[in-house]
């Protein structure tokens, strides 16, 4: 005798939730929801299809599914509802649904609109800074979607493939940790890409950007500048490497130690240096007359590596000598000297006795297992480093392990043991049973100098594995989730990007 619709609901889900239909929405996941009530306002738990006439009519393709004897039931807050099933391939446009009682007449008819597929419509870009060849640059862009809806969702904008989108295959869109995207372009030279010339020296070339989104198509025309190239190293970065202590001591240099300067006169990023081209080396000279070091140079004239921490130069403390020497730091190309690309750096080598502030850096928190396999319990935290610094004046100074020695390094706990400069966590008979899950262990190093100083760092030791929250990949690695239970490596699932 009555109906009380409450509207069209999407049942693709665990829980029906209210329909927002577009053209590109599944019809066969869509019903209308309505209750039934007999003459006395009574709610009806059961009604034949028999007993009403459902029709559906306009221009959405929305239709009638097939329906049983009865009609089945949705539950939404805790209220249960009749539902009436559809089926069809939409269109933009309105229909309506109307409900008659077959003894009574019109009971409902209730209207439905299904709105054109939201998609991204729009897009206009404009390069947030200068652009070079093989340099990396964030793109600013506005995307808009067919509502006119300003669009940031990576998700999105990653379906617009470089190869439809935009006139090059040098962009690219990354995700950010929001969901968000950031859009970059990395110019190269070549067909398809973002210049068919390569500029030299500090010259440009006029690249025309072309974005096309269905029928919208802008473009934009910029200077690509040549690629950098190191010119000049003008220093090193912090204290790195700048002091040491005698007794044929390393002192490392990697590429990314290095300030260098490109022919516009721009700091390098540690990748841009990187991606100079072969014949480029860093070469050291120790000048005449200096002290603490000896002077033979490891390492010397590397050519610059894509791996940014490959040491290029290695340079050793006399074994009781102190002082000052100075290293002249220069570019070559193809075995040639870069002109005016030279610098020059003293480095220090002291006594134990002049460190002070000696301190260890904290420690992780380390993890055993508890089935008493030596094996397995090395595997869960090996060979951390124990890291020992100091400071010399202003600048911190490395202390490796030959100039302290650790307390009980020759008689190792039950949950430590130590060993060249590193600690291990072992579960050997303990963290089981009736023991804690965890436990807290002192560390502590007394320093070879003359005042005997003594240091100390607490560790926790856990028999409860940290579970993993996030993976975060580096651009260009790939990621295998694998299992040593079942003995062997099993590859679970790979992430790329």
């Amino acid at each position: 005798n009555k109906v009380d619709v409450l509207g069209l609901y999407d049942i693709s889900g665990t829980t029906p939730k209210v329909a927002a239909l577009n053209t590109s929405s599944d019809a066969t996941k869509q019903e209308l929801l309505f209750k039934a009530y007999d003459q006395y306002g009574n709610e009806l738990s059961a009604l034949k299809t028999e007993d009403v006439t459902i029709t559906v009519s306009g221009n959405t393709g929305l239709e009638k599914a097939t329906l049983g004897t009865l009609f089945e039931t949705r539950t939404v807050n805790d209220q249960t509802y009749f539902a009436i099933p559809m089926k069809g391939t939409l269109a933009k446009g309105t229909s309506v649904v109307t409900i008659v009682g077959n003894s009574v007449g019109l009971l409902s008819s209730t209207p439905i609109e299904v709105k054109a597929q939201v998609v991204v419509a729009d897009l206009t870009i404009t390069p947030s800074d200068t652009l070079y060849v093989g340099t990396k640059t964030e793109v600013n862009y506005v995307a808009k979607d067919t509502e006119g809806n300003e669009v940031t969702d990576y998700s999105k904008l990653n379906a617009l493939l470089p190869a439809s989108t935009f006139t090059n295959a040098d962009f690219s869109w990354e995700r950010q940790a929001d969901g968000s995207a950031k859009l970059f372009i990395k110019p190269s030279v070549g067909e398809g890409k973002t210049l068919a010339n390569n500029p030299s020296g500090t010259n440009s070339s006029t690249a025309v950007l072309t974005t096309q989104v269905g029928t919208n198509v802008h473009t934009i025309t910029v200077a690509v500048f040549a690629k950098k190239v190191s010119t000049a190293i003008i220093g090193v970065k912090g204290d790195a490497a700048k002091v040491s202590i005698i007794g044929a001591q390393h002192l490392l240099f990697k590429q990314s130690d290095f300030i260098i300067q490109d022919q516009y006169g721009n700091l390098m990023t540690d990748a841009e240096v990187a991606a100079n081209e072969s014949g480029y080396k860093i070469v050291a000279v120790k000048e005449p007359g200096g002290k603490g070091f000896e002077d033979a140079i490891a390492s010397n004239g590397t050519a610059i590596s894509e791996t940014e921490t490959t040491t290029m130069f290695d340079v050793t403390t006399k074994a009781t000598e102190t002082g000052v020497s100075t290293y002249t730091f220069k570019l070559q190309n193809g075995g040639t000297d870069i002109p005016n690309s030279d610098c020059q750096i003293s480095l220090t080598a002291v006594g134990i006795d002049s460190i002070t502030d000696i301190t260890i850096a904290d420690l992780p928190e380390m993890y055993v297992a508890v089935d008493g396999n030596a094996t397995n319990d090395a595997a869960n935290s090996a060979s951390i480093p124990l890291v020992v610094t100091g400071k010399y004046g202003a600048l911190n100074v490395v202390i490796n392990n030959a100039f302290y020695n650790v307390i009980g390094e020759d008689k190792p706990t039950t949950h430590l043991k130590y060993e060249a400069g590193t600690i291990s966590a072992t579960g050997a008979d303990v963290l089981k049973d009736d023991n804690p899950s965890s436990v807290v262990e002192t560390i502590e190093i007394v320093v070879n100098n003359s005042a005997g100083t003594s240091v100390k760092k607490n560790v926790t030791i856990s028999s409860v594995a940290p579970a993993v929250k996030s993976v975060k990949l580096g651009a260009g690695k790939t990621f295998a989730l694998t299992s040593y239970d079942l003995g062997t490596a099993v590859n679970y699932a790979s992430i790329s990007g």
